[in-house]
């Protein structure tokens, strides 16, 4: 080849290509001796003229602000350093590649103002180094396959990177170490470790470009493969980018500041994740990033708004309930951890562990606002140990992606929760929580308001709160869940007003089989779900005001808590609106207190009001048009033989409006109306109840069909109710008695009913106006009228009537007093069909020829009186004193045998009823409970009629039977027959005015 030299003086014409340095060759140094140096001629030019085969030539003769222009070739190998401000071009990336000789950077760059264009390069070691300069501008250049960088700035100041493509490079893209850096409109692809790493406190900004398919080093182990990356105080400012399937984080800041606006994030195992730094994002699309969509972790600012992140579910990482918050937060869409925290126009979706997890020091405030949260497991929004003011978050489709038994899925509080806020203060204003496989909202351990949210359609309840404080204002709760739809546990306190519940109803096909030797019995039935709308368990207080609720199950329960309930109304419940209930956990027991006004209740099921044991006031409540429930049954049987019957059948009935099991109760302002069950009914089994009612109206109620419908009935097994009653109205019982009274007296379950009256009003029962069967029951001003059998019934019972009290026109008889210590006084009678007054007794019950004045100490047993056979062969019931001396049978024994802390050796003469030893009350009637020997109630009959008027009685005015009463000023006329005595002495008879016949005169003593 011939060379041709060129002085740097004399201009010579460039050859047509550059080639390869011949390192033979004369260099073109300077000599010795000053002489002019030659170079290499080739189609490199230096502000147009001069050519050179070298840049390194060409870069010696070039001065300050000069413009170096390389030609188009294949593959020109050489590596060089630019240490001035030059401007080098080159004839376009896809028509010059420049090439490093082995291990060697291909360009270094140490000059500031420096321009490069137009080339491609290759390099065992970094495309470009640019170390310590300023003002670098890289353009058009494409580094591929590099064996570190494409481009690796160190301590550089104001590096710009503009449309170049950097690509399958060792260690990464661009790598900024110190100072500051930007590229845009550039593609970074395929680069291992890092499509962009900034460390040192560099300063990058990022902008326009398309940064994809970034691997790991060791992709067993990986801890690289980052679209971006920056560390150790470095900070990058992203703007409109796609990073596209970067293996391992699109962009992660770890101990580096970022700010990220108007990027497309997609794929890779996360998509941005900035810790211990400054992170602020805007306008971000992040799709389909497997284990985290966005993550910031900082002591400082976290800003996030107008922010999509989404994955498809089957393909998001998932793990199970155990792990999750344990190991990792994998699974989630957005991840803020600070102490201040700004979100807003947040859109997630797909996540199958959280949707958005915002968590505090232990501190700070988050502000969110318009975040939209959709299809993702386990969470959808958490909140944990930070105050936080929510506007507009909705949380949707909340799926139960674990394999826990969904027997269980509603027994752990942190499980399958749409909101769930753990040791933090909320306030939250509007947005939807519904669609959820398990929890709405959790409130642990903190403060929540929560005002303008729809809630609906959760399997557990829609919100919950535990050991914490809640107010729940404005909202709308909808549809079934399995459990309570609002919830507050455990100490805890809250408020409810002016919410909206309704279609809480749910149902459940429910079906048993029983195979028995010949056939198989089928029966099938529609179940209700029980949905509570508000449960309080062992809350410390619960206010609920200003509700509406509609077509529901059962509305409220209060269980050991505290409550004040008003000016709320119930419509179309198929149980019970409200229930109250204390707490007894075996060791303890808690009483709660409820009081509840201006409540109106109607078109219910149950009961409209069941209390359990609890302390309840009411005032100014009022229930309308109860209704009944039932069940749908039908049953099938199949038999060996091949024979199929099927049938079905309805059962249905309705509860009261007003049912005490044991409770403390004042009803004040009460009104009960055009109800089918029973307008108020007492129970008393494990606690004793008092009931005082002031000022109550019940009218046309008892509509089904059952005699026990009685608007108010009392009854009981072990334990003692006392009803007080003023200004009670009781108008129009359409089925059964006005007032029934029906403790248990038998030999095992033994109870007490007391009643006491006063101005109290029936009238228009079906049966009887007022009906008592053992117990005590006074009425003072008692008025009882139009009744369809008795005007009052009393049947082994203590009764006294007094104070002007009237009955007329009575069914049947009007007063009716058996087997009972009666005491009545200025009592009016009017218009019985019948008797105006029936008294009689029976001084022996049990027909064993001993009553209790002859020693009988159970005149209900016929082989129990005096002389009964008592030996152990003998004897009918072993343990039992049979002969009434005292003892339980001849000998005793040391065993309690019906568990009431006495045997027969200590006393006990029925050791086998437990409501028999020394010491009981005297409850049953004509029965020695005590032990004492004497039968307290049921004795000598106590029967006292005075100062009395009976008239009109259809077929007699009175009839004494087997008494001896006090019966002295009575006026009895206007029946054929107006007094008749049967077995019956006492004395001033004639102190009555009879007028008409009198059959009682020959038993009488002369008037004195």
């Amino acid at each position: 080849m011939l060379r041709s030299t060129a002085l740097i003086f004399l201009p010579l014409p460039l050859l047509l290509a550059c080639g390869d340095k011949d390192e033979d060759e004369d260099g073109g140094e300077v000599d010795d001796t000053g002489g002019a140096v030659e170079y290499e001629s080739g189609c490199i030019t230096v502000d147009g003229g001069g050519g050179y085969a070298w840049l390194t030539d060409a870069l010696s003769v070039a001065s300050e602000g000069s413009t170096i222009e390389m030609c188009a070739a294949d593959a020109h190998e050489e590596a060089v350093v630019i240490d001035k401000s030059v401007t080098l071009v080159g004839p376009g990336s896809d028509a010059l590649t420049l090439v490093a000789p082995t291990a060697e950077h291909t360009i270094t760059i140490t000059g500031s103002s420096v321009t490069v264009s137009g080339l491609s390069i290759e390099s065992t070691l970094s495309g470009i180094v640019v170390d310590g300069a300023a003002n670098v501008a890289l353009s058009d250049i494409t580094v591929e396959a590099a064996g570190q960088w494409g481009i690796k700035s160190t301590d550089s100041l104001d590096l710009s990177v503009t449309e170049v493509v950097l690509s399958t490079n060792g260690y990464g893209g661009l790598g900024v170490d110190g100072g500051t850096a930007t590229i845009s409109n550039s593609e970074l692809v395929g680069n291992t470790g890092y499509g962009v790493y900034t460390t040192g406190g560099a300063a990058v900004n990022i902008d326009s470009n398309t940064i994809t398919d970034t691997l790991p080093a060791d992709e067993d182990n990986p801890s690289d493969g980052h679209g971006i990356y920056a560390d150790d105080g470095a900070a990058v400012s992203t703007t409109g980018n796609t990073l596209s399937n970067n293996f391992y984080m699109n962009l992660f800041a770890d101990d580096g500041d970022a700010t990220m606006s108007g990027d497309v994030l997609e794929g890779g195992f996360y998509g941005a994740v900035v810790f211990n730094g400054e992170a602020s994002f805007s306008d971000l699309d992040i799709t389909g990033a497997y284990w985290v969509g966005m993550w910031a972790s900082s002591t400082d600012l976290i800003t996030a708004e107008n922010i999509t992140t989404s994955v498809v579910s089957e393909e998001a990482g998932f793990l199970d309930f155990d792990a999750w918050g344990v190991d990792s937060l994998g699974g989630t869409g957005i991840i803020l951890t600070s102490t201040d925290v700004v979100a807003s126009n947040i859109d997630i979706s797909g996540y199958n562990n959280t949707g958005m997890l915002v968590q505090g020091d232990g501190g700070g405030n988050a502000t969110l606002t318009d975040i939209t949260i959709d299809d993702v497991g386990l969470h959808g929004m958490a909140i944990e140990t930070i105050d936080a003011d929510i506007e507009n978050l909705t949380v949707t489709n909340l799926k139960d992606l674990d394999d826990v038994d969904e027997t269980n899925d509603c027994y752990y509080i942190n499980y399958i929760n749409a909101v769930y806020a753990v040791q933090a203060n909320v306030d939250w204003l509007g947005g939807q929580v519904s669609d959820g496989e398990g929890w709405g909202v959790v409130n642990l351990d903190g403060t929540m308001t929560v005002e303008g949210v729809d809630f609906a359609n959760h399997e557990c309840s829609s919100f919950i709160g535990f050991q914490s404080a809640s107010v729940l204002t404005g909202n709308t709760f909808s549809g079934p869940a399995d459990a309570p739809v609002v919830n507050s546990y455990y100490e805890s306190s809250i408020v409810i007003s002016d919410n909206t519940f309704a279609d809480s109803q749910a149902t459940e096909p429910v079906v048993y089989e029983y195979d028995y030797e010949t056939y198989t019995y089928t029966i099938t039935y529609t179940d209700y779900a029980q949905t509570i709308d508000i449960f309080a368990y062992t809350t410390g207080n619960a206010v609920i005001s200003g509700n509406t609720f509609s077509n529901g199950d059962q509305g409220i329960v209060i269980y050991g808590s505290d409550a004040e309930i008003t000016s709320n109304t119930w419509d179309s419940y198929r149980s019970t609106p409200l229930q109250v209930q204390l707490y007894d956990d075996g060791t303890s027991v808690t009483t709660p207190s409820v009081s509840i006004s201006d409540v109106t209740i109607s078109n219910w099921g149950g009961d409209g009001l069941g209390c359990y044991g609890a302390n309840v006031e009411m005032e100014d409540v009022t229930f309308e048009s109860g209704t009944t429930y039932s069940y749908d049954y039908e049953y099938e049987y199949v038999y060996d033989t091949g024979d199929v019957y099927t049938g079905g059948y309805t059962s249905t009935n309705a509860g009261a409006a007003i049912f005490g099991n044991g409770c403390s109760m004042v009803l004040d302002g009460v009104e009960v109306k055009g109800h089918e069950g029973q307008a108020f009914w007492t129970y008393s089994y494990n606690y004793d109840g008092t009931y005082e009612l002031d000022d109550v109206s019940i009218t046309d109620v008892g509509s089904g069909d059952s005699s026990y419908y009685s608007a108010i009935y009392s009854y009981g097994y072990y334990n003692e109710s006392t009803i007080y009653m003023n200004d009670v109205v009781v108008d129009g019982a359409q089925t059964g008695n006005g007032i029934h009274l029906n403790p248990s007296n038998g030999t095992y379950y033994e109870s007490a009913v007391n009643l006491e009256a006063t101005n109290l009003q029936v009238s228009n029962a079906d049966q009887a106006g007022i009906y008592i069967q053992g117990a005590t029951a006074s009425f003072s001003g008692v008025t009882v009228e139009n009744t369809g059998t008795y005007g009052l019934y009393a049947n082994r019972s203590t009764v006294d009537i007094t104070d002007s009290s009237t009955i007329s026109d009575a069914g049947s008889i009007g007063l009716y007093v058996s087997d009972s210590v009666a005491t009545v006084d200025s009592l009016t009678v009017d218009g019985s069909s019948s008797y105006g007054v029936w008294w009689t007794t029976d001084d022996d019950y049990d027909e064993d020829d001993y009553s209790v004045a002859e020693g009988d100490c159970d005149d209900t047993d016929s082989t129990r009186y005096p002389g009964a056979d008592e030996s152990y062969e003998g004897s009918t019931t072993a343990g039992v004193d049979n002969d009434c001396d005292g003892t339980a049978n001849d000998g005793t024994d040391t065993t309690d045998d019906d568990g009431d802390g006495y045997s027969e050796a200590d006393g006990d003469c029925d050791d086998t009823e437990r409501n028999i030893y020394p010491g009981s009350p005297e409850r049953s009637w004509r029965v020695d409970n005590d032990c004492d020997g004497i039968v307290t109630l049921g004795g000598e009959d106590d029967l006292s009629f005075t100062n009395s008027t009976v008239s009109d009685a259809g077929e007699g005015g009175v009839y004494l039977n087997g008494a001896s009463p006090v019966f002295t000023g009575n006026t009895i006329s206007g029946s054929s027959q107006s007094l008749a005595c049967e077995d019956v002495s006492f004395d001033d008879c004639y102190s009555n005015t009879v007028d008409g016949v009198n059959e009682c005169d020959a038993s009488c003593t002369e008037d004195p």
